[in-house]
């Protein structure tokens, strides 16, 4: 593997790597969104 494809592929790695931890941010946002409907409509 030369040194151009082996930059391309740490390229895409991080890529990938960046989308996989904004996706886990937006879950976390949304479960935690999800809680705090079912506390609010548990309450009333």
């Amino acid at each position: 593997m030369n040194e151009l494809e082996r930059t391309a592929l740490n390229e895409i790695l991080r890529t990938v790597t960046y989308i996989a931890e904004k996706l886990d941010e937006l879950d976390a946002r949304f479960s935690q969104s999800e809680e705090v409907k079912a506390k609010a409509s548990s309450a009333s």
